[in-house]
C-alpha cells in the first residue's frame, strides 16, 4: 500500500472498527500491493460486508445458546414445581419467583 493510499484510507475509515479489520486483512494479500485507492475502498468495502455477516452469525449463535440455556432452566423450574404439586407440597412464592426471575 502507498504511503498516500494508506494515510487516505485511514482517515477515510478512522473510527470504523470493520474498515480497519478490513484493511488489515487486505493488507495481507498480494495482490493488494500495486492497488489503487478506488480498489482499496472497492476490496474493503466488500470484506466488510463479509466481516459484518460473520459478526452478525457469531451474535445469532451466541443468542441461540442463550435462549436454549433459558429454555433448560425453564424447564426444571418447571419439573421442580411439577414435583411439589404430584407430593401435595403447595406452590410458594419462591417457586414462582424463580421462573419469573428465569425470563
Amino acid at each position: 500500500m502507498v504511503d498516500k493510499t494508506a494515510a487516505e484510507l485511514l482517515q477515510r475509515y478512522s473510527g470504523d472498527e470493520l474498515a480497519m479489520d478490513a484493511m488489515l486483512r487486505l493488507s495481507l494479500d498480494k495482490s493488494m500491493v500495486n492497488a489503487s485507492l478506488a480498489e482499496w475502498i472497492t476490496a474493503i468495502e466488500a470484506m466488510k460486508i463479509k466481516l459484518q455477516i460473520d459478526v452478525d452469525t457469531q451474535n445469532m449463535k451466541d443468542l441461540q445458546n442463550d435462549l436454549s440455556n433459558l429454555q433448560t432452566e425453564a424447564q426444571k423450574i418447571s419439573d421442580d414445581q411439577n414435583y411439589k404439586i404430584s407430593i401435595g407440597v403447595e406452590l410458594d412464592e419462591d417457586d414462582y419467583g424463580a421462573l419469573i426471575k428465569n425470563m
